[in-house]
């Protein structure tokens, strides 16, 4: 997902629509550190009403309901809808070892062990088990599909976060045909 943010920030939810009269909104929550919606937690939004201060949080369904001090009622909620939700990097704890931020790894090119140039992350998709990594082919390969390849330590031998680059071990299947 690309961020509507400027690197600093870190993308944790999206307001999807309204939920009543008195200005709740629902969210799609996309952060795993759920105490980022407790109240008096601060977000920034990109439709405008920034900083917001969260009042109170309540499950409804499948959506988390969230009440702002700054969004009084529907029509305020309604002007939130849409909304990217973030918080700055610095209140982000780092990742724990041999673990990466998405905005770090998608752009980083892809090479084998063997040397050889597979092309760049385009997108990580969360399966459940573990990541996976969208690699659009480099041209010389001849590839008409992207490589997908699981981020798992018997497949990703190493990330150079600066150098924006992951050398990988290819096991038996992973190339597409």
């Amino acid at each position: 997902m690309a961020s509507p943010y400027p690197d600093d920030h870190f993308v944790v939810g999206r307001v999807e629509k309204p939920h009543g009269i008195k200005g709740e909104v629902g969210i799609r929550v996309i952060t795993d550190n759920h105490g980022r919606f407790a109240p008096q937690q601060i977000l920034y939004s990109t439709h405008g009403q920034s900083p917001l201060t969260i009042l109170s949080t309540r499950r409804h369904k499948q959506a988390l309901l969230v009440r702002f001090a700054e969004v009084r009622d529907r029509t305020a909620a309604e002007a939130l809808r849409g909304a990217w939700l973030s918080v700055p990097e610095a209140e982000v704890p780092p990742p724990a070892p041999g673990t990466w931020w998405i905005h770090d790894i998608v752009g980083s090119s892809v090479t084998t062990d063997a040397g050889l140039y597979l092309g760049v992350v385009t997108e990580v998709a969360a399966t459940g088990a573990n990541d996976v990594w969208e690699v659009s082919p480099a041209p010389e390969l001849g590839l008409s599909q992207p490589i997908l390849l699981p981020a798992i330590r018997e497949v990703v031998t190493e990330v150079d976060i600066p150098g924006r680059s992951v050398i990988v071990h290819l096991l038996p299947g992973l190339l597409p045909k």
